[in-house]
């Protein structure tokens, strides 16, 4: 039997144009203030303040609503089995701008809540080009020189996971908010890490402020 397929010339092809939700963005853009840091976090010598999905919404989705934009986010999980968090900025012409973040949940709907929270935030922070990143004063921690390891002898490049001291103060914060190994454990696997110490240096501010908003989702 013969399949007869038709073909479109390449002049016939006319490019998408997304001048509308561009320009929509950018005057929203010029509209955004600062997003306020209404969570705190006050545990020894880790002091930081930073705002929450909730904070987040609250500031841009009236300047989003006032140029004709919106947003909305799906969990989608692809014929191999991969899950993605996905983030699409909508515009009332139609058009339509997105980005999808990879993402692992637990089977504890309270932990898997507050790992999905998190993602929000992170993709529609992303799409909108804002920050509620912490704000920091003395957030690292020294370990005692009566337990300084001795330096490595390796001539290589540092190592690209987090140091001990690091993983004593998200332990530390961990601790403070009444986080055990049966939290622990499967927010890390949110951020794909079976052992705190594979956590690499990229991740750990971000793991950190999973912490905080884990314990946040579990008080509400």
């Amino acid at each position: 039997m013969t399949i007869a397929v038709q073909t479109i010339p390449p002049r016939e092809l006319k490019p998408e144009t997304k001048a509308d939700i561009y320009q929509a963005l950018i005057a929203a853009q010029g509209e955004f203030k600062p997003i306020p840091k209404t969570k705190k976090v006050n545990f020894g010598n880790v002091k930081y303040s930073y705002a929450d999905f909730d904070d987040l919404v609250q500031c841009v989705r009236p300047i989003l609503c006032k140029n004709s934009l919106a947003f909305v986010h799906r969990i989608n999980t692809e014929l191999d089995h991969t899950t993605f968090m996905e983030c699409e900025i909508l515009h009332k012409s139609g058009q339509s701008i997105g980005c999808k973040l990879e993402i692992k949940l637990p089977d504890d709907p309270k932990q898997a809540g507050a790992i999905i929270t998190y993602f929000k935030r992170y993709t529609l922070e992303a799409m909108l080009g804002v920050t509620t990143n912490e704000d920091t004063d003395a957030t690292v921690q020294e370990a005692p020189k009566s337990v300084d390891k001795p330096k490595s002898k390796s001539t290589g490049a540092k190592s690209s996971t987090i140091t001990e001291a690091q993983r004593k103060r998200l332990f530390a914060i961990a601790g403070e908010k009444k986080l055990g190994k049966e939290q622990m454990e499967p927010l890390l696997k949110g951020f794909g890490f079976d052992s705190s110490k594979d956590i690499s240096k990229a991740a750990y501010d971000k793991i950190i402020e999973a912490v905080q908003i884990y314990s946040v989702e579990n008080k509400k």
